[in-house]
């Protein structure tokens, strides 16, 4: 056993005690010590347990006083995955759902003096100086365009090699009236809310684009062309015209 983990356990014992150099932990609370860590910072959990992370050999006075220093933003960012049950419009998402490619990703707010993200995978780590909406949304939003990028185009590729067109550029954005478009250039525009959709719904929105390639119009041979590599196309069609109304709030906003 390393001596790193022997002072981890010796940190999360005496805060179990409530010692009076560290003091009782608040209800839900607990430390990691990570070799990785640089500097303390905070996780906040969907469920309101927090997660103090914390460098090898660090005691647990500073550990304590960190905590207390940073109970003001805590409290904030417990309160805003508080409503999320009762008024998910303006809450913090703590989990998002990513259905056209199979992912879901739990999210975790850390205060920071510059709003960033860290994509940890199956964690999505949001950096802001304060944990509400007004500053956390567009961190979340860069985020989706970002996995956008990583995920959609190269979807769009190999559909494009199946239906025998090559799109001259491919652009992922958010954008707030539709899902997605084909210039007469060639070039494809994708929303990145796309990812938000059914699978089957979202690869029917990349067929759509593509057959524009070729037909650039909704005429007959444009929707026999669709229907080759999308049977179901009318149904699928009307679903994504439809999922505008369920797109989240920090999504839309």
């Amino acid at each position: 056993m390393s001596k790193s983990r022997i002072v981890a356990e010796s940190q999360l014992s005496l805060w179990a005690e409530g010692t009076a150099t560290a003091g009782p932990p608040p209800q839900g609370w607990r430390v990691r010590v990570s070799k990785r860590a640089r500097h303390l910072s905070i996780n906040v959990f969907a469920h309101g347990g927090v997660e103090i992370v914390v460098p090898p050999r660090t005691s647990a006075r500073t550990v304590a006083d960190f905590a207390r220093s940073e109970a003001s933003w805590i409290d904030k960012a417990r309160r805003s995955i508080a409503m999320l049950p009762s008024d998910p419009g303006p809450a913090l998402p703590t989990r998002i759902e990513l259905p056209a490619i199979d992912e879901s990703i739990e999210v975790i707010y850390r205060r920071s003096k510059r709003t960033h993200y860290r994509d940890q995978g199956s964690r999505l780590l949001v950096f802001s100086v304060d944990a509400a909406p007004n500053y956390c949304w567009p961190i979340l939003r860069r985020w989706l365009t970002g996995m956008g990028r990583k995920t959609l185009r190269p979807w769009l590729l190999r559909l494009a090699k199946t239906i025998r067109v090559q799109p001259r550029r491919v652009q992922i954005r958010l954008q707030q009236t539709r899902w997605g478009s084909c210039s007469g250039e060639g070039t494809i525009s994708l929303n990145a809310s796309a990812l938000l959709l059914p699978s089957q719904q979202a690869e029917y929105l990349l067929v759509h684009e593509l057959c524009h390639l070729r037909h650039l119009n909704h005429s007959r041979r444009f929707w026999q062309l669709v229907g080759e590599f999308s049977p179901h196309y009318r149904e699928l069609d009307a679903a994504v015209s439809r999922a505008w109304t369920s797109m989240p709030a920090w999504v839309s906003h």
